[in-house]
């Protein structure tokens, strides 16, 4: 009776740990390695214009019009009308629920907002069109590839390095977003040598959000089947140590130590993560009941 009680136990065990696993799958997005750019502003640099423009549209909740004339306006050659239109795109592309994201990719405006992505005297318009491209990035392999066949990932990856803070986090978060569609995605990213900017940004980002995007991008870079080109993710080590280190938030210690467990698959790496302190860490939050390992 003793030994079904126990076994009646482990089970119980096993299951609130397996039910615990798939919450937060289901939570940080795992099984898609994606998610939805909403439609929350997000002030971080010093651009006192760029931040204007950002607490503007705050401010203002316009009746919106037809999906149709959002993209004839995009196609304007009026800046303001076609400001107006990526705001709009970027509004409905923003909804959690039944994004409308073929119907985007159907009406062949994602050269257009690779155009916009390279105009850094107009950072308004680039950041509107990266913000809608990250959500592109979010639907079907085919709509995603939609967006890395012209070029994204490459322009995305330059975008890492702006020297405003809003437009490189969108850059984080779509290229997170890319590299979760699939292993041949991820490793074009790696091997277009994004993964060192992201590296950086979280290094030295000032907010929890951008070391959170970050933690979670980098993540998408380190799995999958098969495994990344350990030689291409090592770099990481260090950077991921140090988040787990220091970080708080649950989300970004789940990314964070799921990713190190990828990257420590050879001797190299194995050895960076034990000169690197985070073990006493990572022994604590083995019993952490928030961070599912």
């Amino acid at each position: 009776m003793e030994d079904q009680n126990e076994l009646a136990a482990q089970s119980a065990n096993k299951t609130s740990y397996l039910q615990k696993k798939k919450n937060i799958f289901n939570k940080i997005a795992y099984r898609s390695g994606k998610k939805i750019s909403a439609d929350i502003v997000r002030v971080q640099s010093g651009d006192i214009h760029l931040r204007k423009y950002v607490d503007h549209f705050r401010e203002l909740a316009p009746e919106l019009p037809k999906f149709s004339q959002f993209i004839e306006n995009i196609y304007s050659s009026d800046l303001r009308v076609q400001h107006q239109g990526l705001v709009g795109l970027r509004k409905i592309l923003s909804i959690e629920q039944n994004t409308p994201i073929q119907k985007a990719v159907d009406a062949k405006v994602i050269p257009k907002l690779i155009e916009f992505l390279c105009l850094e005297n107009l950072p308004y318009l680039q950041l509107e069109a990266a913000w809608i491209m990250t959500n592109i990035a979010c639907g079907t392999t085919e709509q995603t590839e939609q967006i890395v066949t012209r070029g994204a990932i490459r322009h995305f990856v330059k975008l890492l390095k702006s020297p405003r803070g809003e437009i490189s986090e969108q850059a984080v978060w779509a290229l997170g977003n890319i590299s979760g569609d699939s292993s041949e995605l991820r490793d074009l990213i790696l091997r277009s040598g994004g993964l060192f900017p992201l590296l950086q940004i979280v290094d030295h980002a000032k907010t929890q959000t951008m070391i959170k995007h970050g933690t979670w991008a980098i993540s998408n870079l380190a799995r999958g089947r098969p495994l990344p080109d350990i030689n291409l993710v090592r770099i990481s080590a260090p950077t991921l140590c140090n988040v787990i280190k220091k970080d708080t938030d649950t989300d970004t210690l789940t990314d964070g130590i799921w990713a190190l467990s990828y990257i420590t698959k050879d001797e190299l790496s194995i050895k960076m993560v034990l000169g690197s302190g985070v073990v006493p860490a990572l022994v604590h939050y083995m019993g952490y009941s928030l961070v599912y390992l």
